[in-house]
């Protein structure tokens, strides 16, 4: 435990040195200071659950994604399999770390915008599993390539596909094949914490939240040995 405690502390040292909490701290401002000025509280009630299914995205997954080209290029993770830290230990301290961020920016922009009059549970409930599904679905991708740019071109597609139930959440095309994707999970959580939503789907919010970061985690685990650990290509 103390192992992981410390990479966890590692982390985020390195991640304030990398300015992942000045970059958030800036988009966070300027969400605040546009929803203020131009959106009801009515209108943002709506919003809200959609900004956090894209930028939740860019607080885990587009920054985890960094993070591990950055220590790939300073061979950071093939000295790794030298050293006692275990791989869970590592890939839970990344994907804790991140989610804290993302949860901490989140929140400010609710609390600067939207105020307090929100349900804590199932909003804390869907931005965490929102945050750990980012960045466990990163590790399924990340570890397969060596550069920032053969990492975002098909992090386009995989993020664009992840961000389509704001389709069925704005009614555009209704189709239950949306529950399927599991950023539908979270993102009716979140939708709770500002509107009521039927039983069922806070039970599916939950469980297929879980599911989905069970079934990404031991993927990205798989990812690791295979492409890290063996150095597999893709």
């Amino acid at each position: 435990m103390s192992r992981l405690l410390s990479t966890i502390l590692i982390d985020f040292k390195l991640q304030i040195r990398h300015n992942f909490y000045s970059v958030s701290l800036v988009v966070a401002i300027v969400f605040i200071v546009a929803m203020r000025q131009f959106l009801t509280k009515e209108i943002l009630a709506v919003v809200l659950p959609v900004l956090f299914l894209v930028a939740i995205a860019g607080s885990t997954y587009l920054f985890a994604g960094g993070s591990i080209l950055f220590e790939k290029g300073e061979r950071t993770l093939e000295s790794l399999i030298l050293t006692p830290l275990r791989v869970n230990e590592y890939l839970i301290s990344k994907t804790f770390t991140l989610t804290v961020l993302a949860t901490v920016e989140s929140l400010a922009i609710v609390i600067f915008t939207y105020g307090l009059d929100f349900q804590p549970i199932p909003l804390l409930l869907g931005i965490i599993s929102m945050g750990l599904f980012y960045s466990l679905i990163c590790f399924v991708v990340v570890f397969r390539y060596q550069s920032i740019t053969d990492f975002l071109l098909p992090s386009l597609v995989y993020l664009t596909l992840l961000q389509m139930p704001f389709l069925d959440y704005f009614a555009i095309v209704k189709s239950p094949l949306f529950y399927l994707i599991p950023t539908q999970a979270p993102l009716l959580l979140i939708k709770a914490g500002f509107q009521q939503i039927a039983t069922w789907q806070i039970f599916y919010g939950i469980g297929y939240s879980l599911a989905a970061i069970a079934l990404t985690y031991a993927w990205g685990y798989r990812c690791f040995h295979y492409f890290i650990v063996n150095g597999e290509r893709r």
